[in-house]
């Protein structure tokens, strides 16, 4: 229950709060607190238009977890196996069990985050600054 309860708050700050929804568009609309949470900074029109977007971003969600679990169902079954002989398993585990991902190389060595962070920093050693008021 708690999985449904955090994708459907997701799904719903993803559509009302960020604007992130060709449908509904770049507009924000915040729950109000305190007293005023009966207030809706919108009309029912756009309430239903905000509950379909999100119903739409959750099944979709929904439809490629399935097609994926469906697609990787070998790999989810050596995992489950592996989880039944050693209760809990590691990053290692599962890097010599299915291999490593796409891009993964990099992805934990520490050593080439930082230098690469370094990098960029001393690239443009001049902050950003508001231009002066004229």
């Amino acid at each position: 229950l708690d999985d449904l309860d955090k994708v459907t708050k997701l799904a719903y700050a993803q559509v009302k709060q960020f604007g992130m929804n060709s449908e509904i568009g770049a507009v924000s609309y915040k729950e109000q607190e305190g007293d005023q949470q009966f207030y809706r900074p919108h009309s029912d029109r756009v309430t239903d238009d905000i509950d379909r977007e999100v119903r739409s971003l959750i099944d979709g969600a929904y439809e490629r977890v399935i097609a994926m679990l469906t697609e990787k169902r070998a790999e989810l079954d050596a995992v489950a196996e592996l989880l039944l002989e050693k209760e809990v398993i590691s990053h290692e585990d599962m890097t010599s069990l299915l291999g490593e991902r796409d891009g993964q190389d990099g992805a934990y060595d520490y050593d080439k985050i930082a230098q690469i962070e370094t990098e960029q920093a001393t690239a443009d050693p001049t902050p950003a600054t508001p231009a002066a008021a004229v």
